[in-house]
């Protein structure tokens, strides 16, 4: 299982010491990796660049959101 991560980036950029902070637009599940990339390019509207990370994937910041996808092992 994947889980999909939509990162909220608009209460980042301002003067140093203020209280940036970013928080999550939702988690979605998914059972392949390809069907999460699909979601979050449907999400943001265009085709992502992906990241591989030591967790999973991500996109860049692409202003005021972000994708994190990460596998979840699921017991059964």
């Amino acid at each position: 299982m994947y889980e999909l991560n939509s990162e909220n980036l608009t209460a980042l950029g301002g003067p140093m010491g203020s209280s940036e902070h970013t928080w999550s637009n939702f988690r979605k599940y998914y059972s392949t990796m390809e069907l999460a990339k699909e979601a979050a390019e449907k999400d943001y509207g265009k085709k992502l660049q992906w990241i591989k990370t030591k967790t999973g994937f991500r996109t860049k910041d692409l202003g005021y959101v972000m994708y994190h996808i990460k596998e979840l092992k699921v017991e059964k």
